[in-house]
């Protein structure tokens, strides 16, 4: 689950992804088109290099609340890479009582006035509007909860190039076509020792994606659904996308 940082990392990641010295940043308050239903934050480092941007879109886990913002603050303080932009959204409230967190096209609720892909989409064209944000570097990043609306996003949505996932449920039945994964990069983040969502999730979310075309890599944890190590995950998951998206050819 995409929630929060944990302290503890395997050493081959502690060695390789080793957090940078703190550096300053800028959170901002945003909302697209004044809709307070489409409230996000949008996380920046304040020495961010002039020129192209990086753009991860992070849609937490969980109850998909505030309650993740300092994980994402600190992602960008210590571990995504300076160019990089993170827009940390905010799950709308329909109602009162509310199952679903991230609603998408074929789970609903009541009460919804829009999917959590229509959601992702309008803060990517948001950013892209404001912001000089390389169009291969626009990522998403979902969790528990926020996984399968995020996996429909960069299924469904060009302008999303990559994905990280962690700890989701994944029922084929649920998606629409899975043809527009075709040529994107996917690192899955799961563990056999999660109680909540059974590891064959993640080995029938990887099958399925590579089928389509898609470049998938599983990594295992052993951290259960939680995952301790979630951070240095986020930053391995950045570099293998980096790589992937390098290497793949743009129309």
């Amino acid at each position: 689950m995409l929630s929060h940082p944990g302290t503890a990392a395997s050493s081959d990641l502690l060695q390789s992804h080793t957090p940078s010295k703190p550096k300053e940043i800028v959170t901002e308050r945003r909302l697209v088109e004044n809709d307070p239903f489409k409230r996000y934050f949008l996380i920046r480092r304040s020495d961010a290099a002039e020129g192209s941007l990086g753009l991860v879109v992070f849609v937490p886990g969980g109850q998909g609340d505030e309650s993740t913002l300092v994980f994402a603050q600190n992602l960008v303080r210590y571990f995504l890479p300076g160019n990089t932009l993170l827009a940390h959204l905010v799950a709308p409230r329909w109602a009162a009582e509310q199952r679903i967190v991230w609603p998408t096209t074929f789970v609903r609720t009541p009460g919804m006035k829009f999917t959590t892909p229509e959601f992702i989409g309008d803060v990517v064209d948001d950013l892209l509007d404001t912001y000089p944000i390389d169009r291969g570097r626009v990522f998403a990043i979902g969790g528990s909860s926020s996984g399968p609306a995020t996996i429909e996003s960069a299924v469904t949505n060009p302008a999303i190039t990559g994905l990280i996932v962690s700890a989701s449920v994944f029922r084929p039945r649920l998606f629409p076509s899975m043809a527009g994964i075709a040529g994107k990069p996917v690192f899955l983040y799961y563990s056999r020792q999660d109680h909540l969502v059974p590891y064959d999730d993640g080995l029938l979310l990887e099958a399925i994606l590579g089928h389509y075309g898609a470049a998938v890599h599983l990594r295992s944890h052993i951290y259960g659904h939680e995952g301790k190590d979630t951070a240095y995950a986020i930053r391995e998951g950045i570099d293998w996308l980096d790589m992937h998206t390098a290497s793949t050819p743009k129309p």
